[in-house]
């Protein structure tokens, strides 16, 4: 009788040399293995570089204060490499950000500062963005610090954007 031990190596042993049986007759670059089943690859689907180039458009934001909403809205600039990476830059961020497209959609964080009625606000925004055709856009959220006179307050910020190439 064979020790538990030297039973599962024995077995991993005959399931490795079991799973190296057949081979790759089929035409892998296609995706059809000789099982006739379609296995994944990177040729299926949107490629990044079909998203590539320069969108433009606008970016609406409303930020609130308890009761109090103000809103405003400014241009944003989303480019998108051949690669996929995402490059976001807007009239009042500080730097632009950058992230990658997952399929045809990307989240990013943006940072902006916006005086609104007279106080200066520093905007944390979430960016979730959706690429269908030769249109990016989607839902923007996030939160604010707004001061004026030695006050702050924290605010809520929602809105979205529309950007074309």
């Amino acid at each position: 009788m064979l020790s538990p031990l030297l039973r599962i190596i024995t077995l991993l042993l005959f399931f490795s040399i079991l799973s190296g049986c057949g081979g790759s007759s089929g035409d892998e670059s296609s995706g059809t293995g000789s099982s006739g089943l379609s296995l994944p690859n990177s040729s299926s689907g949107s490629q990044s570089s079909d998203f590539a180039g320069t969108y433009t458009g606008t970016i609406s934001i409303t930020v609130t204060i308890a009761d109090e909403s103000e809103s405003f809205t400014e241009s944003i600039t989303i480019v998108v490499d051949a690669g996929g990476n995402v490059t976001i830059t807007s009239e009042s961020d500080s730097g632009g950000v950058s992230t990658t497209l997952s399929g045809n959609s990307f989240i990013e964080t943006l940072a902006l500062t916006e005086m609104l009625d007279g106080a200066d606000c520093s905007i944390t925004l979430t960016i979730s963005g959706t690429i269908s055709g030769d249109t990016a856009s989607g839902p923007v959220s996030g939160s604010a610090t707004c001061s004026t006179s030695g006050f702050s307050a924290d605010a809520d910020v929602s809105g979205n954007f529309s950007a074309s190439r």
